[in-house]
């Protein structure tokens, strides 16, 4: 369950960055969808974080 909050953190972590660092990203964030999570369905859950977060660091790899 560490896991998932650390990736959790990270997430929340770099959405504030984008929206306070980088508004001009801000459209971008609208694109990646959030994903639904699953109580019983741990490998799921972190299977679509880490998808997630993938999303939003190449956004900011991509347009830096």
């Amino acid at each position: 369950m560490q896991a998932e909050q650390d990736l959790k953190e990270k997430i929340l972590a770099i959405t504030m960055q984008i929206r306070e660092d980088r508004p001009e990203l801000r459209l971008f964030l609208d694109e990646i969808p959030v994903p639904i999570y699953d109580e019983n369905n741990h490998v799921t859950n972190m299977k679509n974080l880490k998808k997630q977060l993938k999303s939003l660091n190449d956004i900011l790899k991509k347009y830096s």
